[in-house]
């Protein structure tokens, strides 16, 4: 029986996850979902320190999972893995260079730099220039970095990618005949996911929330990249992390393993109506679900939180109750935390 411990810590529209897992013999396993923006890595640091491993023999995360490149979600395991270093036991890690031809990723860094005077393209110039200082730490650290697709799995399977497939991911990459147009389609979904407002209708999206969660199930290449990481614990009960993959990507998932009856879902790209939809909410039909947010029109967007309400989710999100934990099993009080509040 593996006890669990998930911390998704407060880091507005970013992700920083922490799970402690635990065995009958007290043996502890704490894996690191992302670490938010650069600015929040310092913050995973002094959360691992306070909460987990004064109470554990790792003085480090067993492993770290980088779910995609995006710079809300890799920023901060730059600061984590250098403080950390060969201490860490493994980087599970998507590179886009290790998919492409070397002509063909300089071809796409150069073209997103040429742009890079824009909002748009800035965001994803730091996204690539975060990946890259990061994958150099943990070379230079000895850190042993293993690819984030279908089948890696560690802990007798306890610990188990789902998706990408390498097929799939190396179909969202680009190639050389179409690098312009995947550069200007990302950074314009990149400007529009961080800088465009949603427009809310209020009544519709509190009573018939799932139509408008599938009006839009769209997503940018870069999301659909991200790891779709199972962990199965207490019960035998799976909890799902998803990054920010997009509809195209759980089913991807959906077409080699069984992704129904999901006890906790962490809600892809901080609550966005386009990364689900209500069948593949009603066939994971999750009892809990977490989401990191700022708190917005768009994130987390009304629509999808009613819509997993009404198939019977418990909803919570960052930006109401602050850092969620969600705890099963002999974990340690934390007398400075309080229950938190459903959406």
């Amino acid at each position: 029986m593996i006890d669990i411990s998930i911390d998704m810590l407060s880091v507005g529209n970013a992700d920083a996850i922490i799970v402690w897992l635990k065995d009958s013999n007290n043996n502890s396993y704490i894996i690191l979902i992302d670490g938010g923006n650069s600015s929040d890595g310092e913050r995973v640091i002094t959360h691992l320190e306070q909460y987990i491993f004064p109470h554990v023999r790792e003085s480090a995360p067993d492993l770290i999972v980088s779910t995609h490149h995006d710079k809300d979600h890799i920023g901060g395991l730059i600061p984590v893995v250098r403080h950390y270093g060969r201490r860490i036991g493994e980087i599970w890690i998507n590179n886009p260079a290790d998919h492409i031809s070397s002509h063909s990723y300089q071809s796409l860094k150069e073209s997103f730099r040429r742009k890079s005077a824009q909002k748009q393209f800035q965001v994803i110039t730091e996204s690539i220039a975060n990946i890259e200082e990061l994958i150099g730490i943990v070379d230079r650290n000895g850190i042993t970095r293993k690819p984030a697709l279908y089948g890696q799995e560690t802990q007798n399977g306890i610990i188990k990618v789902l998706g990408p497939s390498r097929q799939f991911y190396t179909s969202l990459l680009p190639g050389m005949d179409n690098i312009e147009d995947y550069v200007s389609s990302e950074a314009t979904y990149a400007y529009n996911s961080i800088f465009g407002e949603a427009s809310v209708n209020e009544h519709a999206e509190t009573n018939s929330p799932c139509p408008i969660v599938d009006e839009e199930n769209s997503t940018s290449a870069t999301n659909n990249s991200s790891v779709i990481l199972q962990v199965v614990a207490k019960s035998n009960d799976k909890y799902l992390f998803t990054g920010d993959a997009g509809v195209q990507a759980i089913e991807d998932v959906e077409a080699r393993v069984s992704i129904n009856e999901i006890y906790w879902l962490d809600v892809p790209h901080h609550g966005s109506r386009r990364n689900l939809s209500s069948r593949l909410i009603a066939l994971m039909s999750p009892q809990k679900c977490f989401i990191s947010a700022k708190g917005t029109s768009k994130h987390p967007r009304r629509a999808l939180v009613n819509c997993l309400k009404r198939h019977g989710s418990s909803v919570y999100s960052t930006h109401k109750s602050g850092s969620l934990w969600h705890h099963r099993g002999a974990f340690p009080d934390r007398n400075d935390y309080s229950t938190a509040t459903e959406l």
